[in-house]
């Protein structure tokens, strides 16, 4: 590894037809990890009363070259008062998620990094 490489913390999850469905991506426990290495915590009250955040959409894994912006949110939703709020992530990156594909997510010190794959 030369000194200007360095390894970015990453995860990946599978897209469920439900995280589409609902506009509602769940993150996996290593995906809030990352979150949290941002200092993003999810907040009460849905996604109506989340704060946007900017990430980066990039293409070639999570490493890879910036190419775009994209907002999101990240919440704990409360469905069912019976249950523990279930932290959730939604708006501009819903719109590109595909089911079946894996989203990847990354911290690179500066930006939380987005990429999709076909496999883990």
């Amino acid at each position: 590894m030369s000194a200007n490489s360095r390894r970015i913390p990453s995860a990946a999850k599978m897209i469920t037809k439900t995280d589409v469905d609902k506009r509602a991506y769940l993150p996996s426990p290593e995906q809030q990890n990352i979150l949290r290495l941002a200092g993003i915590e999810p907040l009460e009250g849905g996604d109506q009363h989340a704060p946007g955040y900017e990430g980066r959409w990039t293409s070639g894994g999570p490493s890879g070259r910036y190419s775009m912006p994209v907002r999101f949110s990240y919440y704990d939703a409360l469905r069912n008062p019976d249950r523990i709020p279930e932290p959730r992530m939604g708006r501009d990156i819903i719109d590109r998620l595909e089911v079946g594909k894996y989203l990847y997510m990354g911290w690179d010190g500066h930006h939380v990094l987005f990429s999709m794959h076909d496999s883990a």
